[in-house]
């Protein structure tokens, strides 16, 4: 996001930006959204925290790698289908959006630099940078509705006599509708873009876009649910209407 920022100043005034430096160290599962590629990084795997960490540990009973990496896709899977409340409907809409803006930028990969498409490159690598963009802060969301909706549940655990619980309830609610709405802000946007890379991109990803796009409509879908979802549970519906979180 900051990098973000500084991009659309550093455009505003004519300069672009050539490359981008972290000092010191940074969770693995931070480089996920935000890719080398379009951080400008050269060498973001030496910034790495958890590459250090394997690199430490002891040769002779190291853990394989996997033990000590992000948990899978397969594991946050298996962490969707427990008994836990989260992750729930709300991360599962947020990673569909991140799984569509994934497949724009993929698409417009395959359009950027390319003789065929050239009339459109500028307008392929606008919408690549966008994606990627997209795909961090969708990627974020994916955790930070969990997050949200623990708070919700820590409300509820709230003894029912205490005069505080509805107010903190309420509080909760209103707090984990914003993380869905923000997806259904993104997923928008993501489906436009997907729209366009459809018809300006590489023909032979077409389907691709259309899978985008049809990702993008679940994620809108779905947050919006939740987000009503959250809404309606609470005790002040007034406030609810005066959130502007709708």
């Amino acid at each position: 996001m900051v990098f973000n920022a500084i991009k659309v100043r550093a455009e505003k005034q004519g300069v672009a930006v050539q490359k981008s430096e972290i000092v010191g160290l940074i969770p693995e599962r931070a480089m996920i959204g935000a890719a080398e590629a379009a951080l400008r990084l050269s060498d973001a795997a030496s910034h790495v925290l958890e590459t250090k960490i394997r690199a430490a540990a002891p040769s002779a009973d190291a853990p394989p790698p996997a033990a000590t990496a992000t948990p899978s896709l397969d594991a946050w899977i298996d962490e969707l289908a427990g008994g836990s409340p989260t992750p729930g409907g709300g991360s599962a809409a947020a990673l569909a959006g991140t799984l569509a803006a994934a497949l724009v930028a993929m698409v417009a990969r395959l359009t950027v630099g390319r003789k065929p498409y050239a009339a459109v490159d500028a307008q392929a690598r606008d919408i690549l940078d966008e994606a990627d963009r997209l795909r961090a802060e969708l990627r974020r969301l994916v955790d930070e509705d969990a997050t949200a909706y623990e708070g919700v549940s820590r409300a509820y655990k709230i003894p029912k006599l205490d005069p505080q619980r509805v107010q903190a309830v309420d509080e909760a609610l209103l707090a984990a509708a914003r993380p869905p709405a923000e997806v259904v802000k993104l997923g928008r946007r993501v489906l436009a873009l997907a729209q366009t890379i459809e018809h300006i991109g590489n023909k032979n990803a077409v389907s691709d876009a259309r899978v985008a796009a049809m990702l993008a409509r679940t994620a809108i879908d779905g947050a919006t649910e939740n987000v009503n979802a959250n809404l309606a549970g609470m005790s002040d519906q007034a406030r609810a209407k005066r959130s502007g979180v709708q």
